[in-house]
């Protein structure tokens, strides 16, 4: 994650925080766009075509928000990425982080490396949340892993059990960043 900075806005799209689209039938927030615009990495297309992409803990932010704004309509949509995220901090191309900068989470999940790269997604994207971001993102993930909500791990796929225990990794990391 470099940090590399592009433009300072997004063009002013947003009103109050939020974009509304024609005939104000679907409203979309845009919490967690900024982290998303400094935390993004330049790929290049056939073409020579060049776009910016987030980097996984600041998709992970938009993600976690756009589910929390959407899940009553479109249930698996956020939820299921959300999950692909988590699964995937702890592949191969992130191991030498796990066990070299992370460790402590490691031994805090008895080596479960899944679970401790679900933890590390959380300490990355609280790390470069902006307060409001962080609250909200926050409070989703708190709210998600209580006894009386499983609606975002069901949301996410089979494996209801194995869902909330990704979740509460996110959610030890995200505190503990």
């Amino acid at each position: 994650m470099d940090g590399r900075s592009t433009s300072s806005h997004s063009g002013g799209v947003a009103k109050r925080g939020a974009i509304v689209f024609p005939e104000g039938r679907s409203k979309m927030s845009v919490l967690g766009f900024e982290e998303a615009r400094r935390h993004s990495a330049e790929v290049i297309l056939p073409g020579e075509v060049r776009v910016f992409v987030a980097e996984p803990p600041a998709l992970l932010l938009l993600k976690l928000i756009a589910w929390s704004e959407r899940h009553h309509t479109q249930p698996r949509h956020d939820a299921v990425d959300v999950k692909t995220l988590l699964e995937s901090y702890s592949g191969d191309w992130n191991l030498d982080r796990l066990y070299d900068d992370a460790s402590d989470l490691l031994d805090r999940f008895a080596h479960d490396v899944e679970r401790a790269g679900a933890a590390l997604i959380g300490r990355d994207a609280a790390a470069i949340a902006e307060p409001q971001t962080r609250e909200v993102v926050r409070a989703i993930l708190e709210q998600e892993t209580s006894e009386d909500a499983m609606r975002l791990a069901s949301d996410m796929d089979v494996g209801v059990n194995h869902n909330l225990q990704l979740l509460e990794a996110l959610l030890y990391g995200f505190e503990s960043r």
